[in-house]
This record gives C-alpha cells, structure tokens and sequence, in this order.
C-alpha cells in the first residue's frame, strides 16, 4: 500500500478528471471554476498505517455526536473583536453506495461544496441494519435498498441552502448520464443523494447519523431512545463545533474599478469573510513581494497613484482554505452582475483574468503596521468636532453624501450599496471600516439629537457593532439617496444618511484623512 502510494499520482487515478472539467467548464453551469491536480504522489495526501494502537484509537470509540475541531494554519490581525459568526449552519446530505463509487459525481459535488465556501465537518460510512427507523426520516427509499450510506455534514454560511443547491446539481448531472446511458429518465431511481428540505428535519439526521447506533429492541425503544438524544442535543447544531480562524488579506487591483467595491465586499460577506478592516493604498515592489503576487500580477497591482488597490482584512473558519476558491467566486458575481464591461483595460492584458484581478495571501504579524493599523486609524477628533477646520471635501464643488451602514450583519447595507453605485450613478469617494464606534462618532452618525426619545439607545447600538463609512459624490447627491433610501427596507439603524452639508462634512472630517478621501475618485 505505501508504495503503491508513493509511485501512484493523482493524474493516474483520476482519469475522469477531463469529463469533470468539461461538465464544470459549462457556462450555464453553478459551479464552473477548472479543477487542476498536482503533480506529486498520493503519498503527499494519503498516509497508510498498520499499527494496531492507531487504529484502535479512531476506531474502536463509542460513537458520539460529531464535534469538528479544525485547527488549520494562520495568524490572526490583533485588535478588538466586535463580529460574531453570522448565518454559520450545518446540513446533512445522505449518498448511498452508487454515489461514492462514481469518483466523477462524487469529485463534482465534494468539488461543489468547496467552491460554495462550506466545510465539511461530519464524514461517516454506515451500514443501516434491517431494523425500521421512525416514520418521520425522509431516507428511508436509501435504506430500504440495503445499501451503504455514506453521511455526509458540511459547515458554513447558508448551508443549509446551498447544499440543497449542490444537492439539485448532482442530480441533474445524473439524470443525464443515466439518460444518456439507459435511454430512461427514471427520477426514482437515479436519486443518489438526500438532502432534508426543513431545518427541523436537518437536526433529525443529524442526531441519526452522527450520535451513535440506535439500541437493539422494538420499534418503541428505539423511538423514546431517538427522542432522547434529540432532546439532548441543542436545537443550533452549529454551536457543537470548535474551530479556530485565521485572518487573509484580500487585495483587490486596479483592473477592478470602486463602483464594484459594493459587490466585492457583499461577497465576501455572504461566504462567510469577516471583514476586520480595509484601505484603498498603492502597492510598491516590496510589498508586492511581500504578499507573494507573481511577475505576471506585479505590473498590474503595481501602479501609480492614481490608481491604488482594495485591501482588505478577512477573518473567517478554516480561512487559508477558503481564500483559494474567494478569486474566481468574485469574478463570477462579477459576471452574474454584468459588471466585466466595468474593468479597466490595460494595454493588451486580458483583464478578466482571475490573478489580475484579485489575490489573497495569508495574513502575518509583519503586516499589523502596513495594512491593518493604517486602516483602523481616524483623524483627532479634537481638531474636528466644533472648529472652524477645512473640510477635506469641497462641499461647493462636489456634492457629497456619507451612508453608513452599521451592525454585525452588513448584508443589505451592502446589498444597498452595490446598487448605489452600479445603478443609480454614485461615485465612491472614500471608504472606511470601523470595529466598532465612539461615542462622538456615533452622536455624529445617530439620526437623533441627544435628549430625544431614541437617542441613548441608539448611541448603545451604533457603539456595541462595526461600522462601514462612505463617502459618496452624484448630482443631487443628498436627495437621489434618501429617495434610494425610502424604497429600501432596512432594519433600525442599519442604512443612515448624513441628513445635511454641515453633518456630512463633520463626518467626512471625523473618519477620513485627506489622502482617503480623494484615494477613490
């Protein structure tokens, strides 16, 4: 088996692999990014052993109900920690014996779940005795077959949508290989995979499949056992998982132009990337050295001062995993929104390219003074709040509006945004990402004068959460947003509008510095 292992390469085994690429080649397809396999042996993933006390240590434990404890690689950005994991769920989906033996649909889908920013945190084969289970499970057709299940529990934002997706996919991949191969559509039958549709269901399977055998004895017993170990188990499966997280950084070249900063930064959100801080920045040689971009990507991340790039601090599970799949899923909300036309061209350089475009890197301490401490830092309030200074904006000239978005779930705020500058003719002037507010940045951004009804409670929620600045330039730039405003629901003091020129321009004052400010146009 070793040496099997060590003169074996993937490209060997996996001589499917071009069907693969060609079905995920499609455009039509929802998970479309090229698989490319290493080159080395499989010694380099697989490791085998014969050592009966390993062995007996994985194997020969009483089943319990699963506890993911992923400790990956990675440093995280010092500072404070205002932002809790929103949207994290774990799902179930059950294959049986037909599905893990096609390496084709089972590359696909294990392909599918990566792509879509989900980990997988649950991982059993069963083999499901002839005993009847309660009525209420929905795989029951699995295992009236007799077959092997192989249970399968993933973990992210939204999983439980998203693997209902994958789920829908893979099928109708298998449809087509099976009416191509049998000339019969038979839905019944080519059903490989389950996946529950309710959330209550979800945490059913869950306890089923990853908490243990289910005793010997009558239909009755089994069921009050069931009931048991449902009741045990918290209904937020999510919180029975340990994980550590790492932070990334994100740089977004110039080839991307601020009216997809929106987009850009919805997307890393909805996948689960905590955004910790941001600065729009030029990139010299040595850091572009320093954060691994190649002789192909230096030339384009590397430009004058007109034209910086996005930095951006991500936070997120199993992060230096993920930020390999983050490129191409940005490319591709890119293109769903019909926003490439938008990238700027550069000499004979193809700029839908996915590396020109966007580079993650792993975070490391000797980055705290570069990227994260300059883009947490605001101006002295002091020589701001009540003096005569000069805006850094010329209100006279240009007609500016601040939106702030404000609270631990930015989604439609960001959603919001990307509208606004894609749609409706905004320009964006300056960027800024806050942990959490002052007391006097918050007063200035509360919709509500002090002594008013709703003042001290609003001051408790725009200082308790993060906050996204920007400063926005249009025609009429004041009245065309809070018309945006009025057809857009938003939850309290999520979406907020500097209401006047004198408030925008204390704003403007109050969280950027001059270079900021002008560092978007």
């Amino acid at each position: 088996m070793n040496r099997f292992l060590s003169e074996t390469s993937l490209h060997v085994i996996a001589h499917w692999l071009p069907r693969l690429n060609g079905i995920t080649g499609d455009a039509n397809d929802t998970y479309s990014a090229p698989i490319c396999l290493p080159s080395c042996g499989l010694n380099a993933f697989i490791t085998a052993t014969s050592n009966k006390e390993v062995i007996g240590r994985i194997f020969d434990l009483s089943p319990g109900f699963f506890w993911q404890t992923l400790e990956t690689p990675g440093v995280e950005c010092k500072g404070r920690e205002t932002t809790q994991e929103l949207h994290t769920e774990i799902s179930i989906t059950l294959g049986h014996e037909d599905f893990y033996k096609d390496p084709l649909v089972t590359h696909y889908a294990l392909q599918a779940i990566l792509e879509s920013g989900l980990d997988i945190c649950g991982l059993r084969l069963l083999y499901p005795s002839a005993e009847p289970l309660p009525d209420h499970f929905g795989c029951k057709s699995f295992l009236q077959k007799g077959r092997r299940v192989l249970a399968v529990a993933v973990r992210g934002p939204f999983a439980h949508s998203l693997l209902r997706g994958i789920n829908r996919t893979v099928q109708r991949l298998v449809r087509r290989k099976t009416v191509v191969a049998a000339g019969d559509d038979d839905e019944e039958e080519s059903l490989l995979l389950f996946t529950p549709q309710q959330r209550q269901q979800v945490h059913k399977e869950l306890c089923l499949w990853f908490s243990g055998r289910l005793v010997k004895g009558s239909g009755n017993d089994q069921e009050e056992t069931f009931k048991s170990k449902v009741e045990v188990v918290p209904e937020d499966a999510s919180f029975l998982c340990a994980t550590t997280k790492a932070d990334i950084v994100l740089v977004v070249s110039p080839l991307v132009p601020p009216r997809c900063y929106g987009l850009t930064l919805s997307t890393c959100e909805h996948r689960g990337f905590i955004i910790r801080g941001l600065q729009i920045m030029e990139i010299d040689n040595d850091r572009a050295s320093q954060l691994g971009l190649t002789g192909q990507q230096a030339p384009i991340f590397c430009t004058s001062a007109s034209q910086k790039c996005l930095v951006l601090i991500l936070k997120k599970e199993n992060a230096q995993c993920h930020s390999i799949s983050l490129p191409a899923a940005l490319m591709k909300e890119l293109k769903t929104h019909n926003l490439l036309t938008f990238l700027r061209p550069r000499g004979d350089v193809q700029t839908a390219q996915t590396c020109l475009c966007f580079h993650t890197a792993p975070y490391s301490n000797n980055m705290y003074h570069i990227y994260a401490q300059p883009a947490w830092a605001v101006p002295d309030p002091s020589t701001v709040v009540l003096s005569d200074q000069k805006c850094v904006v010329d209100l006279e000239l240009d007609e500016v509006v601040v939106l702030t978005l404000c609270g631990q779930d930015m989604g439609q705020g960001l959603g919001f945004l990307h509208r606004a500058l894609t749609r409706h003719g905004f320009d964006l002037l300056g960027l800024k990402r806050l942990q959490a507010s002052s007391r006097l940045q918050a007063l200035e951004v509360s919709p509500y004068e002090v002594g008013e009804k709703f003042s001290r409670s609003a001051l408790v929620t725009l200082t308790s959460g993060p906050a996204l600045v920007c400063a926005l330039k249009r025609n009429n730039a004041a009245s065309a947003l809070r018309k945006l405003l009025q057809s857009h629901p938003s939850g309290n003091l999520s979406i907020l509008m500097s209401p006047t020129p004198q408030v925008t321009s204390r704003l403007c004052a109050l969280f950027f510095f001059e270079h900021e400010i002008t560092s978007c146009k």
